[in-house]
């Protein structure tokens, strides 16, 4: 197949979905003209999906051209959908040097946690019975729905081990009440020892005015396994008061303030594991937003006083790969002069014409904005083939308007 006979079968699969431009040659011409010529070149290669790439293009510009926004600036820049907002914080890990100084602040806040905490002592008695568990067990415990809604003293008069049990709950159906409130039985099957019981489970979330209510119910802060890699993700759930877990909460709610800058999942897994985090000397955060228009995201670093500059731009880089996915990519200063270009020559119209005047308006082809570009820019940015131009506009969009973040940051499975 050649570029004519491509052509021609662009415009047949074309016409179907718009019969209005059938014979309308000038609106074709320049959609064509407006093709990526890498996506031509790849089309006249591999003809099936290439050709469906060209039409689903083609379409795009001419959703906007029916609404008589005759321009591609729109549809290149419009990607999210109408109303679109998300919003997601994560926290970066940067690994501390194991022979710098915030290694050695490590070793001790863990010593600190062990000597001076007599709620740490007393839990790890009581409900561990003097030993520590391995990630498995503590994961285990803490998923456990028994640990969440009993006390120890449950555990203890049927003979439940607080590590090591699975337990199954059942909810019966039938709300019930006493004079304590409302309430529904479940039945809760636990091995071992193999015994199912029947037992009142108190609602968590509570009425107020008509709406649900949880600022009271004590959260257990905890990282939790995430996906097929056991990944672990801090997590969050909500457990019952004097239970076992309520019990780890309170532990690892005094630990964080004493030993800053741990948070109450660092403090948990220590309660539980012995394992203690690596406090580095540059921490970070980053914060992502997605709208229907743009993409954006910022870094916040925390510096100790005493890490050297050198460390501190090592760190920033290495949190810079995390938010990337990869090395940071520069835009070349054609390319960004491109994407300016086409976005001052959009708006330069936009006085004349309020906004709900837009499909009155007739804005300029590629082919029309590589022809103002090369009048205005020295010989070696000119160019020969509106394609590359536009081809260099999206480029330098991607990066500027939607560039792409690794919203998806956690620290390894300890």
């Amino acid at each position: 197949m050649d570029e004519q006979q491509l052509r021609a079968e662009w415009e047949k699969r074309l016409v179907t979905n718009f019969p209005e431009v059938r014979d309308d040659l000038r609106t074709l011409d320049e959609l064509w003209s407006d093709q990526d010529s890498d996506l031509i070149r790849y089309a006249l290669e591999h003809p099936k999906q290439g050709l469906e790439d060209l039409v689903t293009d083609a379409r795009k510009q001419l959703k906007y051209w029916r609404r008589g926004l005759r321009h591609a600036l729109l549809p290149e820049l419009e990607e999210g959908k109408e109303g679109e907002y998300t919003s997601e914080e994560v926290v970066l890990q940067h690994a501390a040097d194991k022979n710098d100084r915030s290694a050695a602040f490590s070793e001790y806040l863990a010593l600190a946690a062990t000597l001076r905490s007599s709620e740490l002592k007393r839990f790890r008695g009581k409900v561990l019975s003097g030993k520590l568990l391995t990630p498995e067990q503590a994961h285990a415990l803490v998923e456990s729905p028994a640990a969440a809604h009993f006390p120890v003293g449950w555990f203890k008069k049927f003979g439940v081990p607080v590590v090591g049990h699975t337990a199954i709950f059942e909810m019966l159906p039938g709300a019930r009440s006493d004079k304590e409130g409302s309430y529904t039985l479940a039945r809760v099957h636990v091995d071992p020892p193999g015994i199912t019981r029947l037992t009142r489970c108190r609602p968590l979330i509570t009425l107020r005015e008509g709406e649900p209510h949880l600022e009271d119910v004590p959260t257990l802060d905890f990282p939790h396994r995430s996906g097929e890699r056991n990944i672990l993700r801090p997590g969050r759930r909500h457990v019952r008061s004097d239970s076992v877990l309520d019990e780890l909460r309170e532990v690892s709610t005094e630990l964080s303030s004493l030993c800053q800058p741990w948070d109450e999942a660092e403090a948990a897994w220590f309660t539980l594991t012995g394992e203690f985090p690596t406090v580095s000397g540059v921490r970070g955060r980053a914060h992502f937003t997605r709208t229907a228009s743009v993409n954006y995201g910022n870094m916040i670093l925390i510096v100790e006083p005493w890490v050297s500059g050198d460390s501190v731009r090592r760190a920033y880089l290495d949190l810079q790969r995390q938010v990337l996915g990869r090395k940071n990519r520069s835009i070349s200063e054609r390319n960004l002069a491109v994407f300016r270009f086409v976005v001052r020559e959009t708006v330069a119209l936009m006085p004349s014409a309020q906004m709900w005047q837009l499909p009155s308006v007739r804005f300029p082809s590629w082919r029309e904005l590589r022809n103002r570009w090369n009048e205005q820019v020295k010989q070696e940015w000119r160019y020969e083939d509106a394609r590359y131009f536009r081809r260099d506009f999206r480029r330098a969009s991607k990066l500027v308007v939607r560039p792409r973040y690794n919203t998806v940051l956690h620290s390894e499975a300890r």
